[in-house]
This record gives structure tokens, sequence and C-alpha cells, in this order.
């Protein structure tokens, strides 16, 4: 029948799991036993839903985390590398992965006919249960706890992304965001060369729409335009 439970494949009970796999221990346990039963068991009787209502909110936390900590980390990035990166990590595949490595396919309660059909290893059911378990820890701890915990989750995409950021040279970085906003293109002034030919020393101006904004130095004319280009993207910031 659909409709039977199948129990947990795991000695721990969810509770203890889920503090050792995620660090956070459930004021209401209730709040992860929902997170955990999939639809295709019919609720018996009323106070026993499915997870799906803790999909919906747990989809919009994790959204507005991500974004919030994308927004923190990259002041410099536009709105639109920023949904790119956002998408990049809020996606089932990414939070099935995360699922499975913490052992949540054991711990789902699924109608018969979906484990048969090897439901626990399913991208869309691990991925919309973990976004289930974000939900439940947000109404149990808040905003807070729901935050700590994603970060904490997220730390080496996260971290990812920063070293792909910083490995992109500023020049492009820049030209990016001009083009985004529909400004001309900048262009880059040498101000001053000096030293011995094998010891050049240039300064260099960063210009866009013909006022200076930013200045960089270096041993060779590139390397000077990449600081200038990294001051203006800084200047652009602040």
């Amino acid at each position: 029948m659909e409709g039977d439970t199948i129990s947990d494949t795991t000695d721990q009970a969810p509770v203890h799991w889920f503090q050792q796999q995620f660090g956070y221990r459930f004021v209401t346990p209730t709040l992860l036993d929902q997170a955990l039963r999939h639809r295709s068991i019919q609720p018996c009787e009323e106070g026993m839903p499915h997870n799906e209502r803790l999909e919906f909110l747990g989809d919009a936390v994790l959204e507005l985390i991500i974004s919030a900590l994308l927004f923190q980390r990259f002041p410099s990035a536009m709105e639109g590398t920023l949904s790119h990166w956002r998408a990049a990590l809020v996606n089932s595949h990414v939070l099935s992965r995360l699922g499975q490595q913490a052992g949540l396919g054991g711990y789902l309660q699924l109608g018969k006919g979906e484990d048969q059909s090897g439901g626990r290893y399913k991208d869309s059911i691990l991925g919309n249960s973990f976004e289930a378990l974000i939900g439940a820890v947000f109404l149990d701890g808040g905003y807070k706890a729901a935050r700590t915990l994603v970060e904490r989750l997220f730390v080496t995409q996260l971290d990812q992304i920063g070293l792909q950021q910083r490995a992109r040279d500023y020049k492009s970085l820049l030209q990016e965001q001009l083009q985004a906003r529909g400004q001309k293109l900048p262009s880059y002034r040498i101000v001053e060369v000096s030293g011995a030919p094998h010891q050049r020393h240039f300064v260099v101006e960063c210009l866009i729409d013909e006022m200076v904004c930013g200045t960089g130095q270096g041993r060779s004319r590139r390397a000077a335009e990449q600081q200038a280009a990294h001051a203006a993207l800084q200047r652009d910031s602040s």
C-alpha cells in the first residue's frame, strides 16, 4: 500500500543524526520529523503533514541567505553575476549532493512505492527534502540559526567562487560592469615611465567617460593597467 511508512534504515534517531551532521539540535523535533516525511506518505490523521510546505519555506529562506552571503562577500559583483552564482549554488543537483553526503536518504519517510523505485537516491526528492530541512531550522531557531547552518554547508562553494573571482583579471571585470550599465568602455593612459630599460616603472590612469577613476603602477604597462582597473572597481563599490 502506497501510504505505508518505511522506517529509516539507520541506527541513530533523526534528531541525533541531524545534530551530528549539521551541528543543530531541534527544540521542536516534530519539525524535523515533518521535514523528512515525503508526500508519498498519505497523512493518517491531522497533525501529520508531509514536507511540501516546509520545502516551500526552505526554498525562499535558502535563496535569501545565499543572496545575502554573496552580496556581502562580493561587493563589486553586478546583479547579473550574483544571480548566476546563486543559481549555481541553489539547485537540486547541489542540494541533493549535500543531502547524500549527510546520509539524508536513510532518514526519509517514504511510501512503499516511492521507496522501492529508489526514491531515497533521487536528486529531486533529496533536494526538496534538503530545502524542507532548512525551512524546519528556520521555524525552530529563526533566521540566525538557518544562516549559520547554510553558511557552514556552503562554505566550500562560496570560497571557490571567491578564488575564481580573484583569478580573473580586473580589466575584464571592469569592462563587464560598464557594459552591463550601458556605459562606454574604459581607456588607459600612461602618465609616467621611469627607470632603466630593464627596470621600467609604469604609472597608468584608468579613464571612464574621460574621467580618471583609478591609477595603477607596475613593472609593465599591462601590470599597471590591471592595478588601475582594480582601483576603479574599488572606487565603484565604495
